[in-house]
């Protein structure tokens, strides 16, 4: 759905981007009061809540905004939107017409402050009040490179969730991690934890993986509400990983204080599987792709491919394509079908992880199938797969089922 917003502006500037031609920027000088209302932030993982004006920080954003003095654009980034078009209106000069796909364009950046903005329009703002709004047309994953919303909004929203990692790593949250990995040599020092490490992962790439396995945080049977399906899978790994980072926080916080292990930990002796059969659907849904009927993978939008090989360290494999992490996420999360936990609340695969690594075999084509069924209706664009819930619960069901068929063969060979 396309929407049109129209901004009255003060000054307006146009760049055009020194890489790609099709890619241009704009900088438009705002009056927060005339900061048009309800534009729409599809291209964001995040939502802007009301909830979080109770935010010390939003309380002193909110203050600024409404107590004049002209100096909250210098104190403020801004809002970033991405859009289809943008056209200056030849009668009005100050008035400028932005065009945007409400599904893939909208505000990336700077949600909070729009929200906030709108928020004060409620009652009075200073007319020397203002805002700093970029506009940015021509970005595609066809015309600049594959997933590259997604990879904007995840970039543009990270500094908050890096400091936390920073904060995390010296309260020692992640030495469980780090022991686990120190297992095998190759794997120490592959993570980066905070700011100023070196490494070829990120820390919330780890965290992601177990959140998908987590039985504590999602049900063992597949929802049958098609209106709980954000519930019933772990979608924001995919969407909003800071929001998952927020719950591995808590769940630090409250296991250190009652000197207990935190679900995550609990998950310590399946972790260097986890990210193997991670990375193994990633390696391999190329391979099966191409197999289903001779097609090309490599011109999937969810595929990545280098000429230079890919190195997946903890399937230990090199490849020229690989499954993006947004698409390979609904495939892997349905594999907590094969997690059960100890007596002791320990994490374990059902019949030891050579088995699962065998039912990814076996499914793996169907599974393949089931995600490129969709394209029809959702495309092949890594970020949009990973907001389509319903593809997480075909997955689900999916293993749900061959598991009960393998578990029902496994009682008749037994009767």
């Amino acid at each position: 759905m396309i929407d049109t917003i129209i901004f009255t502006v003060d000054e307006a500037r146009r760049l055009n981007h020194p890489v790609f031609s099709s890619v241009t920027k704009y900088l438009f000088t705002v009056r927060c009061k005339d900061l048009p209302n309800n534009i729409g932030n599809g291209a964001n993982s995040r939502e802007p809540l009301e909830k979080d004006l109770n935010k010390r920080i939003y309380r002193s954003v909110l203050d600024s905004l409404t107590g004049g003095g002209g100096t909250f654009d210098l104190k403020n980034k801004g809002i970033i939107i991405l859009a289809d078009s943008v056209e200056m209106d030849p009668v009005n000069k100050r008035k400028w017409i932005v065009k945007y796909d409400r599904e893939r364009g909208g505000i990336v950046d700077g949600g909070h402050t729009a929200f906030l903005i709108w928020k004060a329009q409620e009652g009075c703002i200073p007319d020397d009040q203002y805002v700093d709004v970029y506009i940015r047309t021509g970005i595609s994953d066809d015309q600049v490179s594959p997933n590259i919303i997604a990879e904007i909004s995840e970039g543009l929203n990270t500094s908050l969730q890096v400091r936390r990692e920073s904060i995390l790593d010296k309260m020692n949250a992640f030495e469980w991690i780090k022991q686990e990995l120190d297992k095998e040599p190759r794997f120490s020092n592959v993570v980066k934890y905070a700011e100023s490490d070196e490494g070829d992962y990120y820390i919330q790439d780890i965290i992601g993986v177990m959140e998908c396995l987590n039985i504590n945080h999602f049900p063992e049977k597949p929802d049958k509400s098609s209106k709980n399906l954000a519930k019933a899978h772990p979608t924001q790994v995919a969407t909003s990983i800071a929001t998952v980072l927020n719950t591995f926080c808590n769940e630090f916080d409250e296991a250190s204080k009652e000197k207990r292990a935190s679900s995550y930990e609990s998950m310590s002796s399946i972790l260097l599987d986890a990210m193997r059969l991670f990375e193994t659907i990633q390696a391999e849904f190329p391979t099966m792709y191409d197999e289903l009927g001779g097609r090309k993978a490599g011109a999937l939008k969810m595929v990545d491919v280098s000429a230079k090989p890919f190195g997946l360290l903890f399937a230990n494999v090199e490849v020229n394509k690989k499954l993006y992490k947004q698409a390979t996420y609904p495939i892997f999360a349905a594999f907590r079908n094969y997690i059960t936990k100890d007596k002791d609340g320990k994490f374990q695969w059902k019949g030891g992880f050579e088995r699962v690594l065998g039912v990814w075999k076996q499914l793996g084509p169907t599974l393949v199938q089931t995600t490129i069924d969709l394209k029809k209706d959702i495309g092949t664009s890594p970020d949009q797969i990973a907001k389509h819930k319903p593809i997480w619960k075909a997955h689900y069901d999916t293993v749900y089922i061959s598991l009960l068929e393998e578990q029902a063969t496994a009682n008749i060979s037994h009767a």
